[in-house]
């Protein structure tokens, strides 16, 4: 029997383009049709493939052949820059989040070249820091055409599905992401086609609101962030070059409007240093209690200790299971029920992202294979998730 010819892969670059492709190293290799622990004897430098084995490992990853045998390895793409709250220690990004905004990455990519083939840029507002973060938020929320006077949604979920799709109307790409009940709260990407807002699935619905207007901040000041969990700082003057505080200024001025709140509060005839008020203003704005709390101590609407005494009673909230929609945390993605593959797709990316996706491939700019890649389904389910989205283009 004939002795296989094997190809003298650089270890080290196999890695980086694993990494870089936003798959899984189990991903990879069943893909390429190869035991998991021999492609990491690839990568580790204890073997190397044959030549069917690099022919399928080169389509799965998407890289030129010539790159495999590189002596070193390339610069990688740049993520997004890690943020933290004034007085927060920045930590550096789990494997985890790397792994989805690595897959992010590389789906905005291909969605940013398919509108502009198709002509759509964003036209999102640009700001700087010199700009007032109230004025901004305003702006925000009248590019997105949504009165200040919306009512009518019941429970923060109901708002969040109306943010997404509003933002996904005007050329954002919403990814709900599950980076980790540890992990950062959201990040950012700038991209004139397709900026993406991502947000971690480990908060419920009131505070992914949240974060989202807050990494939409970032785009504004075409600036893109990892950032980590959300510490209020108080209301203290708003210093001029802190980013993360302009970004929460601007959030909460979108979401919760200076005279939509003050008149809330005057109509409300609550205490104003009770929970009642930022329990109410947050049912009524749709946002988590404390973005509630913070934005009226801004305003003056109530108590300057408001927020303190919000903190104060998470505790008890925890334990004595009181409904939790308008905290922070969820008790897990998904919890209780199990969910198909299409579902937990069109979840994590957004109608608006896969919708471009299929419509891309309907004129003929990917391939079906290409499809299934990029949204990690299979052909079966490609096609069960096109029956779902409109793709009228």
């Amino acid at each position: 029997m004939a002795q296989k010819t094997l190809v003298p892969v650089n270890g080290e670059v196999v890695r980086w383009a694993v990494e870089e492709s936003g798959l899984t190293m189990d991903e990879v290799a069943s893909r390429s049709m190869v035991d998991a622990a021999v492609l990491a004897g690839w990568v580790e430098g204890d073997g190397k493939p044959s030549r069917g084995e690099f022919t399928r490992l080169v389509e799965v990853l998407k890289r030129p052949s010539a790159l495999f045998f590189a002596g070193r390895v390339p610069e990688p793409s740049p993520l997004p820059a890690m943020r933290s709250s004034p007085g927060q220690q920045v930590r550096a990004l789990s494997e985890q989040e790397r792994l989805w905004i690595r897959r992010s990455l590389r789906l905005q990519k291909l969605v940013s070249f398919l509108c502009d083939r198709w002509g759509r840029q964003v036209d999102l507002p640009r700001f700087g820091l010199d700009d007032p973060a109230e004025g901004a938020g305003g702006r925000l929320r009248k590019w997105l055409g949504v009165s200040t006077d919306i009512r009518g949604l019941e429970g923060a979920a109901s708002w969040w599905r109306m943010w997404r799709e509003q933002l996904e109307r005007r050329g954002m790409l919403v990814f709900a992401l599950q980076l980790g009940g540890d992990g950062i709260r959201g990040f950012s990407v700038w991209d004139e086609f397709a900026p993406v807002i991502s947000v971690n699935t480990a908060y419920n619905p009131a505070a992914r609101i949240f974060t989202a207007f807050h990494e939409i901040g970032h785009l504004t000041l075409r600036s893109g962030a990892a950032c980590a969990d959300l510490r209020f700082a108080g209301t203290g003057r708003l210093g001029g070059v802190d980013e993360e505080r302009w970004c929460e200024e601007a959030a909460a001025a979108a979401l919760l409007p200076r005279q939509a709140v003050l008149e809330f509060v005057k109509a409300a005839g609550v205490d104003m240093e009770g929970f009642e008020l930022p329990r109410k203003a947050a049912d009524r704005f749709g946002v988590s209690i404390r973005a509630a709390a913070i934005r009226l101590e801004r305003l003056g609407a109530a108590s300057g200790s408001i927020y303190a005494l919000v903190n104060e009673k998470a505790p008890l909230w925890d334990r004595e299971n009181w409904d939790r929609e308008n905290w922070d945390r969820e008790k897990g993605f998904g919890r209780g029920k199990s969910r198909r593959s299409v579902r937990i797709r069109l979840d994590e990316y957004g109608a608006a992202a896969t919708e471009k996706l299929i419509y891309g491939s309907e004129q003929g700019l990917l391939n079906l294979r290409d499809l299934s890649d990029y949204l990690r389904l299979d052909r079966t389910e490609v096609d069960e998730i096109a029956r779902l989205v409109d793709t009228d283009g």
